[in-house]
Parts: structure tokens; C-alpha cells; sequence
């Protein structure tokens, strides 16, 4: 049943995830293409040292580009399961039937990590072919690093888990988008200024980009960011677990119409 739960959505989704995943393919091989004409030396010092731009174009691609590429659009799909108003009245009227609800939850939350992973072949497809066509092979092994994309999977998908938990409790797809989005720009800008601010230099043990930034770049504190970003990720999907099998989001649509009313008023 699982299975089929998860090849429905897929199928019903398939014209936006071939929209999607064409374009970071592309986005990245245009991204790669004009790198060698970019000069990043005229940059901020935090800010050259945030989105790793010392590296040149294959650090910003990790940094700055893909973030932001595959982020906005795999949290607007997840804020937008658990935010609009059509799709959380399906789920709660799927949570009265007789199935599992431990099912439902692996459904939607399975086909939301399957985008995820689809995106990234994707990326990894367009680094391939930007490095070696258009580069001669020079940054392959530093586009196509395993480590470096598993941290982008670990990052994005602590972005999703945020915009699904904003998106559930505001009952509002964009506050879910807004908040998943937000938390990356604003963690990206504190941990630059706490670079060179000395009063917050602590704020960077708790910013998520931080962590996500040791990691890709292989530092001794690496281990860090994995237990970090692995384990933040572990507690938010327990947390949304926990919300499906308390079955919480049977208020959901009731409360969306109530706000809505108190709105009109």
C-alpha cells in the first residue's frame, strides 16, 4: 500500500518534477559555463568566507546556487501538502479510515524525500556534464564530491521538515515556505557577521548553516555537522510523526475555516 501511496503522488506530480529537475540541471551547467568570467575577489570578507567563494564558482554552487534552487521549490511542495486547505481536509479525511497512521505519514513524508533524491541525480547529472564539457574535467572531483551532496540532502531536508511544521501549525503554505526559506537566508547572514562580530561568534554553534558549511567542506569539525544536521532532521520527522499519530491534524481544516471567518468579520 505504502508503495502505491507514494507512485500516486509521484505520478500526479510528474510534470513538476520534470520542470524541476530540468531546471537545476540546466541552471547548473549555465552556472559552471560563466564561472570561469566571474571574479568573486571584490566580495565582503564574511561574505566570501560564508559562501565559500575562495573556492570559486564550485564553492558558491554549493554555498549559494543549489540551496536556493532545489530549496524553494522542494519546501514550497512541502508547505504546500500540510498548508493548503484542499490537501490537509484529504488527510484528515484519511486519518478516519481504517488504515495505519503510521502509513499516511511515511506516504507523504517518502514522497517529499523521494523529490528530494530526484533533485539531487539531477544536480549531480548537470555537475557531471557542466564540469567535464565545459570545464575539461577540471572540477570533477570537486562537483561530483559524495560528501558534499549528502550534506546538501541533509540540509534541504531539514528546510522541508521546517516549512511541513510551520505550514501545519499556521495552516498557511506560504508561512511554511516563508519560515523554511527565512531560517537559511537569515542562519547564512548571523554566521557570517558572527565571523566578525565578537559578541556573536557564540550564535554560530546553533545556526544550521554553519554546520552545513564544515561539513561540505570536509574540516576536522565535519563530524560535528553530520550528528548535527542528522540528528535535528531525526527529531523534526519524530516530531511530524508524532502529530500524525496523535492526530492532531483533524483540526486542521476547522480551524483554517475559523480563521478565515474571524478574517471576513
Amino acid at each position: 500500500m505504502l508503495p502505491d501511496m507514494i507512485a500516486t503522488a509521484l505520478r500526479a506530480r510528474l510534470r513538476w518534477l520534470l520542470g524541476s529537475g530540468a531546471g537545476v540541471l540546466v541552471a547548473i551547467i549555465i552556472w559552471l559555463g560563466i564561472t570561469p568570467s566571474l571574479s568573486f575577489e571584490n566580495l565582503p570578507d564574511w561574505l566570501e568566507l560564508t559562501i565559500l567563494a575562495d573556492e570559486g564558482g564550485e564553492g558558491v554552487l554549493f554555498t549559494l546556487i543549489l540551496p536556493f534552487l532545489m530549496g524553494v521549490p522542494l519546501v514550497l511542495e512541502a508547505s504546500r501538502w500540510l498548508g493548503e486547505e484542499i490537501s490537509r481536509e484529504t488527510i484528515a479525511f484519511l486519518l478516519t479510515l481504517p488504515v495505519r497512521r503510521w502509513i499516511l505519514f511515511l506516504g507523504g513524508w517518502g514522497f517529499h524525500v523521494l523529490l528530494l533524491l530526484l533533485l539531487l541525480g539531477s544536480g549531480i547529472i548537470g555537475g557531471w556534464l557542466g564540469a567535464t564539457v565545459l570545464e575539461g574535467g577540471r572540477s570533477v572531483s570537486s562537483i561530483l564530491t559524495p560528501a558534499r551532496w549528502v550534506a546538501l540532502g541533509l540540509f534541504l531536508m531539514l528546510l522541508i521538515h521546517v516549512g511541513m511544521l510551520a505550514a501545519l501549525f499556521a495552516a498557511n503554505t506560504w508561512v511554511g515556505m516563508g519560515s523554511a526559506v527565512g531560517l537559511m537566508s537569515v542562519s547564512l547572514l548571523l554566521y557570517g557577521w558572527s565571523q566578525y562580530i565578537p559578541f556573536l561568534t557564540w550564535l554560530r554553534n546553533i545556526l544550521p548553516w554553519y554546520y552545513y558549511v564544515v561539513t561540505i567542506q570536509g574540516e576536522e569539525s565535519a563530524q560535528v555537522g553530520w550528528w548535527f544536521m542528522g540528528g535535528l532532521n531525526l527529531l523534526l520527522a519524530g516530531g511530524l510523526a508524532w502529530i500524525f499519530r496523535q492526530g492532531r491534524i483533524l483540526e486542521a481544516p476547522q480551524y483554517s475555516k475559523d480563521k478565515k471567518l474571524l478574517t471576513e468579520r
